[in-house]
This record gives C-alpha cells, structure tokens and sequence, in this order.
C-alpha cells in the first residue's frame, strides 16, 4: 500500500504516509516474526536457532533494500523503483496464502498461554 502511494502521490507530500505505514508495518514485524517463529519451533528445542537464522534474513534485506531500491530508484526512477519493490511484497504475500500451514498437529494442541504462566512454565522436555 505504501509502495503504491508513493509511486502516485508528489515527493514530499507522499514522504509521509510511507514513512508512516513503513514504521507502522515494522514494529508489528519486530512482534509478529518471533512469536511466529517460536510457535512453530515450539518443542524443537531449536527455537534460538530459529530466531537467529530469520533474524539474519532480516538483517540481510535490510542491508541490501537501499541499495537495491537506489539502483532501481536510478534505472527507473521513484514511481519505477516503487512499484518494483511493492512488487516483491505482493509476491511474498501471494507465496504465503499459497503455502500450506507449517504448524504441526501437536502445536496446534497446544493451549494459549498467559504472559504470567509463560514466566513460571516449565520447558517440554
């Protein structure tokens, strides 16, 4: 949505409602992706393993999203490079609702737990 924004709207006006949206979508990936990972490696025993290989993907878009969004940004300009970069977004999207669900029956038994159980639980072992 960012991405289509700012390909349409004026330079500074459209700096806005990106920064806005791309700061909004990062703090609810600095949330969602741990939790994620933790539910599905729930009982692995591999969960740190887990968090540090997405964390490393992470750290690894983030170091290269500038620079392929200059180098875009120059072959094609702003709307160009805009709407190339949404692109992978909606291509990640559409991965995502097209792939199975990756949570095995016993983690899907599992029952919710509280923030204050999480603290005095036990790990599986």
């Amino acid at each position: 949505m960012a991405h289509g924004w700012a390909s349409i709207g004026d330079q500074i006006l459209g700096m806005y409602p990106v920064q806005a949206l791309d700061g909004i979508g990062a703090g609810l990936q600095s949330v969602a992706v741990p939790g994620l990972v933790a539910r599905i490696l729930n009982g692995t025993g591999r969960i740190n393993v887990g968090q540090g290989a997405v964390m490393t993907v992470q750290g690894v878009g983030a170091a290269l999203g500038p620079a392929i969004g200059g180098w875009l940004a120059q072959d094609l300009g702003y709307p160009g490079a805009f709407m190339t970069l949404g692109c992978f977004a909606v291509g990640s999207i559409i991965i995502w609702l097209c792939s199975p669900p990756c949570l095995n029956r016993r983690t899907r038994e599992i029952e919710p737990v509280t923030a204050l159980q999480f603290q005095f639980r036990r790990p599986n072992r």
